[in-house]
């Protein structure tokens, strides 16, 4: 029998035995034996065989340690006494692990209820890093225990109460220490009572603001879009989700909760906003009518454009911008019109909504800015627009011909291709403007007014629109012309004027003008300020004759006509109407008060005052009574020829009267 290797492995060392070293070997054919531990002869070399008669030898391998729980290989050596060294062979074997200490992993406790309601089922479950166990020894408060391999055991199903379980390790080392967990069920909460009523809308970045009603015995709530869960454990009424489209319907969800307890959900549908604004590609104007104030425009074109995650909301309506000059840097907003729409139009009255009116003969740009039902307007980059300048249908102020009384005579610059002018007008006193309409650039208006002040402005009718008015000019009404009556008595001339004082009349003085009657050259004036009044002037009875005198009355510098005029000049020379012989006929009663007329003229020519002549009448003769008043006053006058007085009774011969003429005529 060969020797053979046997070893009997520890923790750190190993026990070997070599045995069969007897027959048919010769006992004292060996002197000694050994073992090597993966080619490592250690401390394991016996010096010499116990005897020589033994079959065996033995010894132990413990320098240097052996690792636990570890495989090795071992081969047996013998040594003859010849010093030959004969392998016994080899034997393979694992050191024992180190008896656990602890659990070196830890024990958890789980019930299949989420929230550990009762009834459930209970398990536990453990780990054991190190791996040195091979079974693991457990005990329940429930009262179950065992010896198991399996890492975990369930316990079955559990009223509500607390459960634990201790584990401890074991190998074929011994055991260690142990390992505990425990779990508590606990009966399920009541569930709320009613449904939440959910509302909501979208916002900026994809998200919806979603709102509900509380619900008696919620105690928090999730909401979900589209049943993909959003928000969870929400303690108040509201909250802000993210969703993954634009302008896209999604079904709200809201589940009141009682701890984890559902009650029934509430629900309703919500659009994400649409934030692609819509595009400037493809909007066009088209220029339909132009004025002196206004641009009527049409556009079209604009469309929303589709974002890259989510649907467009469409076009709602487009928002008009205009700025005086060229360019986009200080555009204003004029209008936000909204609606559906396939041709959108649009009137210019103003720059701002404020109504700052358009100027004549002015440059602008219109520029437009499609937007989508959701207020997502068109860049202002790349914007369309269209540069216009309007027309001038301004007619150059009013300005004044002439006047006439109660009215002026008018004309204003000419607008090409105007089809009728509109003059208005209104006086300083009550500010209420009234208008005529003149197919030409001149006119005249009657007023009724004198020494008036009006406001004038005028305005064309072309392009089916009026223009604005023009600058406003400023004109007074001609004041009433006076009428004028004189004495000159003794020296002194009194003018008396009066005739301003009709309806409407508004004056600040009326002028009395003395003038000489060489040329008309104004010598003085006189002035009062009543109507009905006078004034005088001093003036010699020899001097009277080089003047005469007019009036007109004043409003703001602005005259009337000239009244009447007043003179005192020498009268003309008297003639019979018939030739005046003996034996012809005698002075007609026309002809006799004509003279009687002529002498109360060479009386006031003299500053005298008139006469009372009896006057003649048809079929009564000439008296010597008559004749003598007559002669008298001539006689009065400082005649060059002097007239003799008829004596009572006597006959009035033809000398008589022509020397009556005669006499008459000498007088300057």
């Amino acid at each position: 029998m060969a020797p053979s290797l046997y070893v009997n492995p520890s923790i750190t060392s190993v026990n070997w035995n070599i045995s069969g070293l007897s027959s048919p070997f010769n006992t004292n054919f060996y002197k000694s034996a050994y073992i090597e531990i993966n080619k490592n002869k250690g401390n394991s070399e016996v010096t010499a065989i116990s005897s020589t008669t033994a079959t065996q030898a033995s010894g132990t391998y413990s320098i240097p340690a052996l690792t636990p729980n570890t495989p090795y290989t071992a081969e047996g050596f013998v040594i003859t006494k010849s010093n030959a060294v004969v392998s016994v062979g080899t034997y393979p074997f694992t050191t024992l692990p180190n008896p656990p200490s602890s659990m070196d992993g830890y024990v958890t406790a789980s019930a299949s209820d989420t929230y550990n309601y009762a009834p459930t089922e209970v398990s536990f479950s453990w780990v054991s890093y190190t791996g040195n166990a091979s079974s693991y020894e457990y005990s329940t408060s429930s009262g179950g225990s065992g010896n198991i391999t399996e890492k975990s055991i369930n316990i079955g199903l559990k009223s509500a109460g607390t459960y634990s379980i201790t584990v401890t390790p074991k190998n074929i080392s011994g055991s260690g220490g142990s390992g505990t967990a425990s779990i508590t069920l606990i009966n399920p909460p009541t569930p709320p009572v009613g449904t939440p009523t959910v509302s909501g809308f979208g916002k900026i970045g994809k998200q919806i603001e979603v709102s509900w009603t509380s619900v008696s015995g919620a105690t928090s709530y999730d909401v979900s879009a589209n049943g993909v869960n959003k928000a969870s454990n929400v303690t108040g009424l509201s909250t802000t989700i993210s969703v993954d489209k634009e302008y896209t319907n999604y079904l709200i969800s809201v589940t009141p909760k009682n701890g984890t307890v559902k009650g029934n959900t509430g629900s309703t549908n919500i659009y994400s906003l649409d934030e692609t604004p819509p595009t400037n590609n493809g909007v066009f104007f088209n220029l339909l009518k132009i004025g002196d104030n206004f641009i009527y425009v049409s556009i079209d074109g604009g469309s929303d454009a589709t974002p890259t995650n989510g649907n467009a909301s469409g076009v709602a309506g487009v928002r008009m911008m205009i700025q005086q000059g060229e360019g986009t840097s200080n555009m204003a907003t004029y209008t936000d019109d909204s609606g559906a729409y396939a041709l959108h139009y649009v009137y210019f009255t103003g720059l701002t909504p404020g109504g700052v009116a358009l100027q004549p003969n002015t440059k602008y740009t219109i520029g437009a800015r499609y937007y989508d039902k959701d207020g997502n307007y068109a860049p202002l980059s790349g914007m369309k627009t269209l540069t216009v300048t309007t027309t001038s249908s301004i007619p150059s102020p009013v300005t004044l011909i002439n006047r006439f009384e109660g009215g002026f005579n008018l004309q204003w610059g000419v607008i090409a291709g105007a089809l009728k002018y509109e003059l208005a007008y209104k006086p300083s006193i009550n500010n209420v403007w009234q208008s005529n309409e003149f197919t030409s650039n001149s006119g005249s208006v009657t007023l009724n007014t004198y020494g008036l002040e009006y406001e004038l402005k005028v305005r064309s009718y072309k392009n089916d629109s009026w223009s604005e008015y023009s600058t406003s000019s400023i004109a007074t009404t001609s004041p009433k012309t006076p009428s004028i009556s004189s004495s000159y008595l003794n020296g002194t001339l009194t003018i008396f004027v009066s005739g301003v004082g009709v309806p409407n009349s508004y004056w600040d003085s009326l002028i009395v003008e003395r003038r000489l009657s060489s040329n008309g050259s104004l010598v003085d004036t006189k002035s009062t300020t009543a109507n009905g009044s006078f004034v005088q002037w001093s003036i010699e009875s020899g001097s009277i004759k080089n003047y005469y005198f007019v009036a007109h009355s004043v409003k703001n510098t602005v005259k009337s006509a000239d009244s009447n005029s007043v003179s005192y000049s020498r009268p003309e020379n008297y003639s019979w109407t018939t030739l005046k012989y003996p034996g012809g006929p005698v002075p007609t009663a026309k002809e006799w008060n004509d003279l009687t007329k002529r002498i109360n003229e060479f009386r006031n020519y003299k500053g005298l005052s008139q006469i009372n002549f009896i006057a003649g009448s048809p079929n009564s003769p000439l008296t010597a009574e008559m004749y003598n008043k007559a002669a008298a006053s001539i006689n009065n006058l400082g005649p060059s020829i002097p007239l003799a007085l008829a004596n009572s009774g006597d006959p009035l011969l033809a000398a008589n009267l022509n020397q009556f003429v005669e006499s008459l005529n000498s007088i300057m």
